[in-house]
């Protein structure tokens, strides 16, 4: 997806463009292995962006709450 689908400002569009790549399909189609390893991680930060809100971000940021 371009960069003004996600509201880059107009400056950074043609250089967010020329870093974004094609998302890899075997991420959509390899089941995955879950073993438990992240419960070895000792802290975990989220970062909630707000300027452009999405009510899916907003329930898991929810979910992290302390």
């Amino acid at each position: 997806m371009p960069a003004a689908a996600f509201n880059v400002n107009e400056a950074d569009r043609s250089w967010v463009d020329a870093l974004c790549t094609p998302h890899p399909l075997a991420t959509l189609t390899q089941p995955i292995e879950l073993t438990g390893s992240y419960r070895r991680i000792a802290a975990m930060s989220y970062v909630l962006a707000t300027q452009n809100p999405a009510a899916l971000f907003d329930g898991f940021a929810r979910l992290h709450e302390k």
